[in-house]
């Protein structure tokens, strides 16, 4: 009688737990069972048999598991366009179901967070979905398939988002001059709606807190008002415009508040006085002078001169002349405007009545208002 047999795959005794079943079917005749065969069951296997003698009989076989053609493409990635904001749809078809499918983007495996989406249209179809496609989304795509074998086949393309022109100026910010406490307005015109407008003053970004007002006028129009334009608006602007695909476009300019220039509101006057007395000055502004400064007969005053430079408030200005004398009678000036200073003394008789009368020397310009009439110290002919 023959003893149950043993069996071996490569060599390694086969165990109950194993996928290979051994089967007796009659006495003498045994068999080894592999169901659902697969790549793994290729192997040499080998029965030993012993009798009740303890003698041995042995015999072996190579078993090879003819596999299915490995998994192929049958239709492969292509290399696609598609416009910005559409949906980018990239397909592979298999000849038979994949056991795995992978996708990857620029050589890192797509992962179920990212936006591109891995679709199973059909068992031997697949999609990567990429919806609102964008800038970033160009990349070289890669698909590798894995049959139930462990055989491989890949396929890859590169995608092209075309995206519409980057964003231009149509028509730029402009220098621009404005009287002060006038509004001003800074425009802009673009060739198609950014994404982004950022304005700058002197280099640096304008805040919503900020005097200056950004406006959106259409779609691609955009302002920055100036109300109640100041000195201290005066200044270099620039507008960066950004589009939905980051490209930039900016454009500058140079504002300039005019200031009035400074008046005069009450001007100086021709003035006569008596030798001894006080001469003084005086000159009124529109605002406040950046300086004065005080001439005689030409030649700029100084602190040290008898005249006496004064301020009397922010627009009123005078010059003092204490105890005029002769020496005194000159051409004054403030800055520009021009007087004339004539020096009198003692009381003038009725000489000064007659008429006509010419004088030798300097000109009484102002009809003198006082009810004592001084006489000249040039002298008088008939």
């Amino acid at each position: 009688l023959l003893c149950f047999p043993i069996r071996y795959k490569n060599g390694k005794e086969i165990a109950p737990s194993d996928k290979a079943q051994p089967k007796k079917v009659a006495d003498n005749k045994y068999q080894l069972v592999i169901p659902d065969a697969g790549k793994d069951d290729t192997a040499d296997y080998k029965v030993v048999l012993t009798d009740d003698d303890g003698n041995t009989a042995e015999s072996g076989c190579a078993l090879t598991v003819k596999l299915p053609g490995a998994i192929e493409i049958v239709k492969g990635l292509e290399d696609t366009t598609v416009p910005r904001k559409e949906t980018g749809t990239l397909e592979i078809e298999t000849s038979r179901p994949p056991k795995q499918v992978k996708w990857y983007k620029n050589g890192k495996e797509i992962s179920p967070s990212d936006k591109a989406q891995p679709k199973k249209v059909a068992e031997n179809k697949y999609q990567l979905v990429i919806p609102n496609a964008g800038k970033d989304d160009s990349a070289d795509y890669k698909v590798v398939l894995t049959d139930e074998d462990g055989n491989t086949a890949e396929s890859s393309c590169a995608l092209t988002v075309k995206l519409p022109e980057a964003i231009k100026i149509v028509k730029g910010l402009e220098d621009t001059t404005i009287p002060q406490k006038q509004t001003g307005v800074l425009e802009i015109e673009t060739s198609r709606p950014p994404k982004q407008v950022k304005w700058y003053k002197n280099g640096k970004e304008i805040t919503p807190s900020d005097k200056v007002q950004p406006k959106k006028v259409a779609d691609n129009k955009y302002q920055l008002v100036i109300p109640n334009a100041a000195k201290e608006d005066t200044a270099d602007y620039k507008v960066v415009l950004t589009d939905d695909d980051d490209n930039t476009a900016e454009s500058s300019c140079a504002l300039t508040v005019k200031l009035p220039a400074i008046e005069i509101v009450k001007g100086l006057e021709d003035t006569t006085v008596p030798s001894g007395k006080k001469a003084v000055l005086e000159v009124e502004t529109s605002k406040p002078p950046k300086q004065v400064k005080w001439y005689k007969n030409g030649k700029e005053l100084a602190p040290s001169d008898k005249p006496e430079m004064k301020k009397v408030n922010d627009t009123k200005h005078q010059l003092v002349i204490p105890d005029a004398s002769e020496e005194d009678t000159a051409d004054y000036k403030v800055r520009r405007f021009p007087c004339s200073l004539f020096s009198l003394n003692q009381k003038v008789s009725a000489l000064l009545k007659r008429m006509p009368m010419s004088f030798e020397g300097n000109i009484l310009r102002n009809a003198i208002k006082q009810t004592n009439i001084t006489e000249l110290t040039t002298g008088t002919t008939k």
